[in-house]
């Protein structure tokens, strides 16, 4: 395998100034593992850091998936990309009450707090997003 192989061929290439979001290569595996393994990363997602083998297993379901960068712009990106390829259709995201910096991202690219839900267990927050066309 070459470093130019990709999971998924039809995975988009968004690009920001700052950030280019592409999908996953198997090279980006070893950072991938040792994101995971980051108590800092997974406190709100999980909070229990990762073996390389529960990463691996996680990599392996980012097929379809891109990589996000920095938060704001990112989101921004995907969101542009998907008004533009998916017109009328709403989005939502769940983030853990206590995740400020994830809430603050969504609140800056459109969403507003939905409803107060449970997942997997603990209290979660949901955000709705209306499509571009009826902002």
């Amino acid at each position: 395998m070459t470093g130019s192989f990709f999971f998924s061929k039809t995975v988009p290439v968004l690009e920001t100034e700052r950030l280019q979001l592409r999908g996953h290569r198997l090279e980006d595996f070893v950072q991938c593992a040792a994101m995971w393994a980051d108590p800092l990363v997974i406190r709100y997602i999980g909070g229990k850091p990762l073996t390389e083998e529960e990463s691996w297993t996680r990599f392996l379901r980012y097929v379809g998936h891109w990589s996000l960068g920095y938060a704001t712009e990112a989101v921004g990106a995907v969101v542009e990309w998907g008004d533009a390829r998916f017109q009328g259709a709403g989005t939502a995201c769940i983030i853990a009450p206590d995740n400020l910096a994830s809430i603050r991202v969504a609140q800056k690219c459109g969403y507003r707090q939905s409803q107060l839900a449970t997942y997997k267990g603990h209290p979660t927050l949901m955000f709705v997003r209306e499509p571009k066309s009826s902002l």
